[in-house]
């Protein structure tokens, strides 16, 4: 297991960006799992080669709305 860094870009028009670098197995590991929850995936998660034993990828996930949410609190 290697070092994972996740950042978080916030939810614009429901949907939430990650960055998320590490080892392939890892980030192979976090699809898996974001597929067993049920998760709605906005595009396909695409892994790209940075250096050595480093990967990356976007991870775009569809969030359901909460009730009450203003369209203001998504373009923060």
């Amino acid at each position: 297991m290697a070092i994972v860094q996740i950042g978080d870009f916030g939810t614009k028009n429901g949907v939430r960006t990650f960055s998320v670098q590490g080892d392939k197995v890892d980030l192979y590991k976090i699809i898996d799992e974001c597929r067993e929850m049920h998760a709605k995936f906005d595009d396909t998660p695409n892994l790209v080669h940075v250096h050595r034993g480093t990967w990356s990828m976007v991870l775009k996930l569809k969030m359901p709305v909460e009730v009450g949410s203003s369209r203001e609190k998504d373009s923060t």
